[in-house]
């Protein structure tokens, strides 16, 4: 006979299972605590045994999207790369950035759920601030800032126009249906940002 705590890792994983295949039919805001007890064929008082809402749950899956993005996204400042730079990157992929493009389409759903067109103002600046931690350093470490840029005020709006490319690439590539490879989006990242 299982343990308790058998039980209820197993009944957590039923119904993280269900609001993932849920986020895959309809939007958040449609789905509700009774489809997600269906769907993992739990009862409702079961699931708040587990989640005080659905909210909880939404946050639990958000904090574990972005804990892998940052653990990700902290490859780019490997040796391998920063003493290299991204020139290397233009006609085979940036593996950093081919890993991050590979993850979103693991989790679709999710990506879908915290990226896609009706994303939250939270979640875009959680990606927005990992960008700014990790690439936009990187980026300016090996490209710098254009020679004509000599006050703070115009470094800061061209970080801030590298940045918003950067999210642009990601959200368009989420909101066409994730259809390119990692790979060729990965190229396509270094290509785009090394024409700024």
């Amino acid at each position: 006979m299982p343990t308790k705590r058998v039980e209820v890792i197993h009944t957590k994983e039923l119904i993280n299972h269900a609001f993932k295949e849920l986020l895959l039919e309809k939007e958040f805001d449609r789905i509700t605590v009774m489809d997600i007890s269906s769907k993992a064929q739990i009862n409702r008082a079961t699931f708040y045994l587990h989640f005080k809402d659905k909210q909880e749950l939404y946050t639990n899956y958000m904090e574990y999207f972005f804990y892998h993005v940052d653990i990700i996204l902290h490859n780019i400042m490997s040796p391998t790369y920063v003493n290299k730079g991204l020139n290397q990157f233009v006609t085979k992929p940036f593996p950093p950035i081919a890993a991050l493009f590979s993850y979103m389409k693991k989790e679709e759903a999710l990506t879908n759920c915290l990226l896609g067109l009706k994303s939250s103002r939270e979640t875009t600046l959680r990606l927005e601030q990992l960008l700014e931690k990790y690439y936009l350093r990187f980026y300016k470490a090996h490209k710098g800032t254009p020679y004509n840029m000599q006050f703070t005020k115009e470094n800061d709006l061209y970080e801030r126009y590298i940045l918003k490319a950067a999210m642009g690439i990601i959200f368009g590539w989420v909101d066409e249906g994730m259809r390119r490879s990692s790979d060729e989006m990965a190229i396509l990242f270094v290509r785009i940002s090394l024409k700024m």
